[in-house]
């Protein structure tokens, strides 16, 4: 058994198109062993569904009165379970088959057109009736279910072939396969041409529909080398050519029997003779032994057809026709998960090899048997018997094949049926024909009751239509016979709120009692638990899914998100902990929360912008935890895909999230009135949520130290019924001197609250909004203290000297610090500029890391020095002093002022334009770049621009508004500074309103003059 068989199976003319044969045969075999291992779940893959949970995720803290209030948004979960996809049809391996199956056919043609008379008409008879099989009616071509098409292709083809046959015998065979692949071509280029279905379902109509004569074929191929594994042992048995190294008799009924006994066993498991787990020879694999030695054995046995057909250019080609088809039906069954097909051929396999192979076993012994035991080379002669002739094997064999097909009540026939009527059901779901499709699977599942592929295929059309009691239903069917994990799966996930959670819980159970080491199983198990208070179960069952070493990422996502949602903070730090940077969208989603809760830096994949048109929840949460933890960088980039997701109304459900993140992108590229603007046309129109937008804005608003704007703000969150919205009101109307009461009136208020630390709070704010300086150094505590300086710090009724006795008695040193800057920057407040550098002075040297403080007390240093036009000086400071968070933009204003005052214009816009940009609610950067861009490079309208912007970020600043309304008047509109000096009027007591409205009266004249108006 050498590779000369095959060469001696050539001769010059059909050298090439054998080999190209060899290798059609071989791609079909490696397909189907690679469908046997992967069709299930390329036809119905497992999906992973992922799920996000919100959660409250503190981003920021605002310290006010040395209280911390955190600034929080949404952070989110990702947990992932598993879900059966929907069955979809496998078209590449479709079309694969589908081509094979046509130089099947090609190479069919061509060898039967060399046949002789009798044997040609035989074959005639049976092409025509496999033709039949592909019902090309259907295709609808000629608008009706006649038969013209079908008549006209065996016309052609059998005409052909006769032709070649009967009057040009002298074409060679090469020319012949020419002549029929143009023809079989030309036909396939037609049908799929002219046929009103799209490419797809032609494949799918003519591979499906033709199955049946697939099966056929694949059933004669099987029976042709049923016994070819027993004649595969006899050589092996008797091979050798020292006689001393040939085995004998026994040894050659050990092995047989050995084989035989394993098809037994089989036989017994598919009639349900026993049901123990052992492990078995595999039928594929004996039907793969069988056909390599089969092509050897049919040229050993040329004797016995060769007055029919010759072995060389004749046999050899018919039996890998055979063999390619058999390949491509067994593989195609398996990459459409047509699991009633594939026990078809499980039954043929294991029926006929045992049924033929025992009766060729006693053919051998009853015919060469004394020769084995002689130990002679009885394989040469196996096909010269002495006492019985060698067509019994296949009489004998078949009445034992009938015998063993009827203990099981012929259920092979019943499968092969079942078997085809799903791939009908396949054909007509692709062309949307769903109640035909049900119909076919229906069908299918009469035959075979409840095979996987019909069940779960009917399952799934229910599943579409939304019909979930049937569904249900059928599913519960399905797994009474055949048991698998995709439909446990299945049938869990239809029960997916609590109260069904034991009807969930107990189809995993059973799931894993018959498939105790499937990961989705166990992962959707541990997702059951996690979801009580079964911390150990759910712990257990992760542990369990992450020893089988599929879906590693998965399962320790879940298991992170298990751990966050259970408030296991430290499990949590140690799993993450244990993680290597994997690119894993929905771990890394969640381990940038775990970032974002314990700030610790932990080592995650590289995050990208995703480009995906429409986001999934790990795109967006991954999207989202990335830009809050500056992973992804808030660049224009960003803002531009924000923008282009919102634009979407696929992504619906994550707008008012894509907003949020669109405003921190927004803040961080120092757009500043922009991200407000974007806040505060959401609170507009996202009416649930608009209570936390507007606590939100005035959290930001209390930071920057707008007060008013602040209050206004959390007055409007309070009303709306937002509870945090009070205490944060509280802080705001604190540093409101005029609203002194409405301050008392709300902390009075608090102090009756249930919560015991709100209570304190508004006990404490009550006390120092009435307290006297003498009654806070009484009080003994430097908290205290402190906060009294920050709240007092622009009271006018407190003098310096009483100021700076509360600040002297602070005994704590860091507190100390704090007393010593609120004291300076009172001073300055009051353009008290000695005794203010001299407090510096005193706490600068004290000030040894860098941190808000010491930025704080740089600020205050450096607004001395420019209001004291002490530019030197401050250019100098400017290049050693430390600045952080909101004051980095001041160190823009500083430099603005330097580079104005040293009469570089250029630089001075730039860092005006950057500063005011970032921070258009600071007045001395605002009025100054306002100054700057109107009066010294004659920029009117962008000065304009800038008053405007900061009147709009914030309405309660009358200097803004003045020099707003000044600038409306040079730019020449009136009636905006009209509008604005009502507004004007609200702000400022009607003595000061007088006093302006000379100098607007007189900033119009002088804008009439200049126009030339004059009196008029």
């Amino acid at each position: 058994m050498n590779i000369s068989v095959f060469s001696n199976a050539m001769n010059k003319d059909t050298r090439y198109p054998f080999l190209f044969l060899v290798l059609t045969t071989l791609v079909a075999l490696v397909a189907a062993v690679y469908y046997y291992f992967t069709g299930e779940d390329l036809t119905v893959p497992w999906e992973i569904i992922s799920e996000a949970e919100a959660v409250n995720l503190p981003i920021d803290r605002i310290q006010v009165l040395l209280t911390e209030i955190p600034v929080q948004l949404k952070g989110f979960i990702i947990t992932e379970h598993f879900e059966a996809g929907l069955p979809r049809p496998n078209i590449i391996a479709a079309t694969l088959f589908l081509d094979i199956l046509a130089i099947s056919l090609v190479y069919f043609l061509t060898l039967i057109s060399t046949f002789r008379q009798l044997a040609f008409f035989a074959a005639i008879l049976l092409l025509m009736l496999f033709l039949t099989t592909f019902n090309f009616d259907l295709l609808g071509i000629f608008g009706s279910q006649e038969q013209y098409l079908l008549i006209s292709i065996i016309t052609l083809l059998g005409g052909t072939t006769f032709l070649l046959q009967a009057f040009f015998t002298q074409v060679t065979f090469t020319v012949r396969l020419i002549i029929f692949t143009l023809l079989v071509g030309g036909i396939g280029i037609f049908l799929y041409v002219a046929s009103p279905l799209t490419p797809d379902q032609v494949t799918l109509h003519l591979l499906h529909y033709s199955s049946s004569g697939c099966i056929v074929a694949a059933l004669l191929f099987i029976f042709w080398v049923a016994f070819e594994n027993i004649h595969g042992l006899l050589w092996f048995n008797t091979q050798a050519e020292n006689p001393a190294r040939r085995f004998g008799l026994w040894q050659f009924l050990l092995i047989c029997g050995l084989y035989l006994f394993n098809l037994i066993l089989l036989y017994a498991r598919i009639a349900n003779l026993f049901d123990v787990e052992i492990i078995l020879l595999n039928s594929f694999l004996i039907l793969l032994i069988s056909a390599v030695i089969g092509f050897w054995g049919t040229q050993r046995r040329e004797s016995v057809y060769a007055g029919w057909l010759p072995f060389q250019n004749g046999t050899s080609i018919l039996y890998l026709v055979l063999a390619a088809v058999t390949f491509l039906s067994i593989g195609y069954a398996f990459a459409t998960a047509n699991d009633a097909l594939a026990r078809t051929f499980t039954d043929l396999i294991v029926y006929t090899h045992l049924a033929y192979g025992l009766i060729f076993l006693v053919y051998i012994l009853i015919n060469f048997g004394r020769l084995i035991n002689q130990r002679l080379r009885v394989y040469r002669v196996v096909f010269q018997p002495t006492v019985i002739p060698f067509y019994t094997v296949y009489i004998m064999g078949t009445i034992l094949l009938v015998a063993l097909l009827f203990r099981t009540n012929y259920a092979t026939y019943d499968r092969a049926v079942a078997g085809y009527y799903n791939y009908l059901g396949d054909f007509y779901k692709a062309t949307d024909s769903d109640i035909l499709a049900l119909k076919f699977y229906s069908e299918s599942s009469v035959y075979e009751h409840n095979n996987v592929k019909a069940a779960y295929a009917q399952s799934a059309i229910y599943r579409e239509k939304d019909y979930v009691q049937s569904e249900i239903n059928q599913l519960n069917e399905a797994l009474k016979l055949y048991p698998n994990p995709k439909l446990y799966v299945r049938l869990a996930n239809k029960y997916p709120d609590q109260q069904h959670f034991f009807d969930r819980m107990f189809a995993l159970k059973e799931g894993l009692r018959k498939f105790p080491n499937s990961v989705p199983l166990l992962n959707n198990q541990a997702l059951v638990y996690a979801s009580t208070s079964m911390v150990d179960s759910a712990d257990y069952f992760f542990d369990r899914a992450a020893k089988q070493g599929n879906w590693e990422s998965t399962i320790t996502s879940n298991k992170l998100a298990f751990y966050l949602l259970s408030g296991l903070g430290k499990q949590a730090t140690g799993l993450a902990k244990e993680q290597k940077a994997k690119p894993h969208l929905p771990l890394t989603s969640n381990l940038l929360l775990l970032e974002s809760f314990t700030k610790q830096k932990l080592e995650t994949a590289n995050l990208t912008i995703p480009t995906a048109k429409i986001l999934r929840p790990e795109d967006f949460t991954s999207f989202y935890h990335g830009i809050i933890q500056n992973r992804i960088p808030a660049n224009k980039k960003a803002l531009d895909q924000i923008n282009f997701y919102l634009a979407s109304e696929a992504n619906q459900q994550y707008h008012l999230d894509l907003k949020l993140m669109k405003s921190l992108v927004q803040q961080r590229l120092n757009q500043t009135l922009a991200a407000r603007t974007t806040l505060e046309n959401m609170a507009g129109t996202e009416e649930n949520y608009s209570a936390y937008l507007l606590d939100l804005i005035g959290l930001h608003l209390l930071d920057q130290k707008l007060y008013q704007a602040a209050a206004n703000h959390f007055e409007q969150a309070q009303a709306k019924g937002l509870p945090d919205a009070a205490l944060h009101n509280l802080y705001a109307l604190a540093f409101l001197p005029d609203r002194a009461t409405d301050a008392l009136l709300l902390a009075s208020q608090l102090a009756e609250s249930d919560n015991p630390t709100i209570a304190a709070l508004a006990n404490r704010l009550a006390f120092l909004l009435q307290a006297s300086p003498a009654q806070v150094i009484a009080n003994n505590s430097d908290t205290t203290k402190v906060q009294f300086l920050q709240l007092n710090q622009f009271n006018n009724s407190l003098s310096g000297e009483e100021f700076a006795s509360v600040a002297s008695t602070v005994k704590n040193p860091e507190l100390k610090k704090l007393a010593l800057k609120e004291l300076a920057a009172y001073h300055i407040a009051y353009q008290n500029w000695p005794v203010a550098m001299q407090t510096l002075g005193n706490l600068l040297p004290q000030l040894d890391k860098e941190n808000k403080l010491l930025s704080e007390a740089n600020v205050l240093q450096a607004e001395i020095m420019l209001e004291n036009n002490q530019l030197p000086q401050l250019e100098k400071a400017l290049a050693r002093m430390y600045f952080e968070g909101p004051d980095l933009h001041l160190k823009k204003y500083y430099q603005g002022a330097l580079a104005e005052g040293t009469g570089n214009m250029q630089e001075a816009g730039k860092y005006y334009n950057q500063a005011v940009t970032a921070m258009p609610y600071h007045v001395p950067t605002v009025l100054a770049a306002a100054d700057f861009f109107s009066n010294k490079v004659s920029r009117k309208n962008q000065a304009y621009d800038i008053l405007l912007n900061s009147i709009t970020y914030n309405p309660n600043e009358p200097a803004v508004y003045k020099a707003y309304i000044l600038q409306s008047v040079e730019v020449g509109y009136g009636g905006f500074a009209e509008t604005a000096l009502e507004e004007l009027a609200k702000l400022i007591s009607p003595a000061e309103m007088v006093e302006f409205r000379q100098a607007y009266e007189a900033k119009v004249t002088e804008r009439l003059n200049s126009l030339g108006i004059g009196a008029q």
